[in-house]
């Protein structure tokens, strides 16, 4: 699935697509900088189109059980 990167905007700055198991050390690239001490999601997408080009609009974003997103926030250093 997907790995996106969100702004304090809902903005999508960049996603990657990983194949299922375990990554460690991996990057996503964005379309601009991070800001340091700025909030950052990173989420988690469905390939939903199953064509592996990212579209925010046309994959899943993968929610908890109790419908909370799933993912991680960050600040950018």
């Amino acid at each position: 699935g997907w790995v996106a990167i969100r702004d304090e905007k809902s903005w999508t700055l960049g996603a990657a697509w990983f194949d299922t198991g375990t990554h460690t050390n991996v990057s996503v690239p964005l379309l601009r900088a991070t800001v340091a001490g700025t909030s950052y999601q990173a989420l988690l997408y469905i390939d939903t189109l199953g064509d592996h080009t990212f579209d925010v609009h046309g994959e899943t974003l993968v929610t908890n059980s109790d419908g909370s997103i799933a993912g991680a926030t960050f600040k950018a250093q």
